[in-house]
């Protein structure tokens, strides 16, 4: 997928509208990948991962890559969890399925937003994970042990139906995968954690429009 060069954090900015848009499909989490038995009882006939794609372009000035998701969303409905959007870059040249969202031999990189409530407005809106499965999340850390949360910007809105996310991060994490999985969680659905929809198939990420 190629990178158009420039763009920004804003989601509604024209110049988004000279990138490359391409439509990812999505699929649930696999259910036998939740964390613990309760998750795989208790949602075992319930529907989630309700989100079937996703439109994606992608963005970087030379220092931070942007990407910039939309999708339809129902989210004029009362939700106890927030809707969320995750990006995730695979450490291994050989990576598992991006439906398992990482595993505990090669885990993937994840910059996760939301759409905090009313009451999480103090909390950071993209989060810097590793992710070793679904919903197995963890801080991701520097060398020296600080958290990389602060250099994570995002920025969503809402209209007509459709969010559309730019989350945004540095280079030097794409250009050491260059390939990228996405999920999408329907917080109206009380999606969360693992339960979630997913790429079916990694990104290739195309960095030469940047001279990379």
């Amino acid at each position: 997928m190629e990178v158009l060069k420039g763009s920004g954090n804003d989601p509604n900015d024209p110049s988004w509208n000279s990138g490359a848009k391409v439509k990812v499909s999505l699929a649930p989490s696999p259910i036998d990948s939740q964390p613990n038995h309760y998750i795989r009882e208790a949602w075992a006939n319930k529907e989630y991962g309700t989100t079937k794609e996703a439109d994606v372009t992608l963005g970087s000035e030379g220092k931070k890559f942007y990407i910039r998701l939309e999708w339809s969303s129902n989210v004029e409905k009362h939700a106890e969890f927030p809707e969320a959007a995750a990006v995730f870059f695979p450490a291994s040249e050989s990576p598992s399925s991006p439906m398992t969202i990482g595993t505990r031999e090669n885990p993937v990189r994840m910059w996760q937003w939301k759409n905090r409530l009313p009451v999480q407005s103090k909390l950071p809106k993209v989060l810097d994970l590793i992710a070793t499965g679904p919903g197995v999340f963890h801080p991701a850390k520097t060398i020296n042990g600080s958290n990389q949360s602060q250099s994570l910007q995002g920025n969503g809105t809402f209209e007509d139906g459709k969010w559309k996310v730019v989350i945004s991060g540095d280079l030097d994490v794409v250009v050491g995968s260059k390939k990228m999985g996405i999920a999408i969680w329907n917080g109206a659905n009380q999606e969360r954690a693992g339960l979630g929809a997913v790429s079916t198939e990694w990104i290739d990420i195309d960095l030469a429009g940047i001279g990379l």
